[in-house]
């Protein structure tokens, strides 16, 4: 009941500001942000790939590298330090690594 109570606050406020529980619900809030910013042009299973941007089920990057690149942006991506928050970057991060 906590969790799903915790689940509820977390899409009200829509972000992860003041949640940093289960590792399920992070991931599962980083595939709503994917899905707001990233399906555009890596598709909704990572495998679209608009122009330069990569086919998500096969990258290798570890965790830290797929931080980076979503923070300061790559090629044609821009960053995206400026409009999510750290947390929010880490949760679209750990999405992305389910994509594989």
């Amino acid at each position: 009941m906590k969790l799903i109570f915790s689940f509820a606050l977390l899409v009200s406020f829509g972000s992860l500001s003041s949640f940093t529980h289960s590792s399920d619900i992070v991931v599962s809030v980083g595939e709503k942000l994917y899905k707001n910013y990233c399906t555009i042009c890596h598709g909704n299973n990572g495998k679209l790939s608009i122009g330069e941007a990569p086919d998500l089920t096969k990258s290798t990057m570890n965790l830290k590298e797929r931080i980076s690149i979503i923070k300061k942006g790559k090629g044609m991506m821009a960053p995206f330090q400026d409009l999510l928050s750290e947390k929010e970057i880490k949760a679209i991060s750990k999405y992305t690594m389910t994509l594989q």
